[in-house]
């Protein structure tokens, strides 16, 4: 189920090529590689053109997909707003 907190669900991708994130709550860490290719869809929405816009429209696009059709979170690893900010979605 989506977490009340939803800012921690979403954070700004860092500049690095790699990273890991561990957690200590029993999940597996995680590693990002950079990509050779990428695959984009988008969805028909309202143009966001500041980083508080597009931050408000995630948490609702993730409580739609996540309360509304039952999915267990937002269906997109990433998203891009209309400013260009990059945030992460599902892991």
């Amino acid at each position: 189920m989506i977490k009340e907190n939803y800012m921690a669900n979403f954070n700004d991708i860092d500049a690095q090529h790699h990273k890991t994130v561990k957690f200590t709550d029993g999940r597996y860490s995680l590693n990002y590689y950079p990509v050779n290719r990428i695959i984009i869809h988008h969805t028909a929405s309202k143009y966001m053109s500041t980083k508080e816009e597009g931050m408000k429209y995630m948490k609702e696009l993730q409580k739609y997909h996540g309360i509304t059709l039952g999915w267990s979170d937002i269906g997109y690893h990433y998203l891009i707003d209309g400013a260009g900010n990059i945030y992460e979605g599902r892991e």
